[in-house]
């Protein structure tokens, strides 16, 4: 069965809000307007700097033994340090090189081995990107990008479009 639900609520950054756990050398992190939404705009100007998602935060918090398999969307320039899930095997990683004109896909799969930790994005100095469409769901499988359920139902107008949450 694949799962569709988006684990992490506030992933397309309405409001200026952005589901961060953490920040680790004081990357600058803003949420810009898009034409065709809102992303995340992360700028390093130490060594390196980095984003946390905290997995225990989640709609669906991870445990132990759970898949996970996330996918965002980023450009910009910089270079990646590490995109991984702390607390956690990754048996797949696709870091594509960060184009400043093209929208370019992450992925990031693997299996919890703890029940705390955080979904981590570590950039080197001079890194200036934006991130969009984040989908942190469980399994293997990676999926386009949906909203969390709990963002659709707390929306104006929005509508729940599945049908069992649990």
């Amino acid at each position: 069965t694949v799962n569709t639900y988006n684990l992490l609520a506030n992933s397309s950054f309405p409001n200026g809000n952005p589901p961060i756990y953490k920040t680790n050398n004081s990357p600058l992190v803003t949420v810009v307007k898009l034409d065709d939404g809102y992303a995340l705009r992360v700028q390093v100007t130490a060594a390196r700097g980095g984003v946390y998602f905290t997995k225990t935060d989640m709609v669906k918090p991870y445990k132990s033994g759970d898949s996970y398999s996330v996918s965002f969307k980023v450009k910009g320039a910089g270079s990646w340090h590490t995109v991984a899930m702390e607390y956690a095997t990754t048996d797949r990683n696709v870091l594509p090189i960060i184009d400043a004109e093209k929208w370019q896909t992450v992925f990031v799969r693997g299996v919890s081995t703890a029940d705390i930790g955080a979904f981590i994005i570590y950039l080197m100095e001079g890194a200036d990107i934006y991130i969009k469409d984040f989908m942190f769901t469980k399994g293997k499988m990676f999926v386009d990008y949906l909203p969390a359920p709990d963002d659709l139902d707390n929306s104006p107008g929005g509508t729940n479009i599945l049908t069992n949450t649990n």
